[in-house]
């Protein structure tokens, strides 16, 4: 039993969030992976009159919504995924526990 309860630590610390970016292994994503943040950067403006330059900052700060989305609902995924984790071990403890 002990061994058991080491995998399952293991197990836990893998899929907490400041430790899955050092995990290697199997992965229940599909083969097209996590999507690309699909934000686009705005190109500076080329001249130098105060109304490209007024649409440029605004441009910027709809990157920044954008991104600050996608990251925001990236974490959700984190913790989804970590809670989905924890399910399937605290379903594997219990029915290792009704065995006893």
């Amino acid at each position: 039993m002990p061994a058991i309860r080491a995998f399952l630590l293991i197990v836990a610390l893998c899929c907490l969030p400041g430790y899955a970016w050092a995990y290697y292994g199997s992965s229940n994503l599909s083969f097209s992976g996590y999507p690309d943040c699909r934000c686009y950067e705005p190109s500076p403006p080329y001249s130098n009159d105060k109304w490209a330059w007024d649409n440029f900052k605004s441009e910027v700060a709809e990157y920044e919504r954008c991104v600050r989305n996608y990251v925001e609902a990236a974490a959700n995924d984190q913790e989804d995924i970590s809670e989905k984790a924890n399910d399937a071990i605290r379903k594997y403890n219990n029915f290792i526990n009704s065995l006893r």
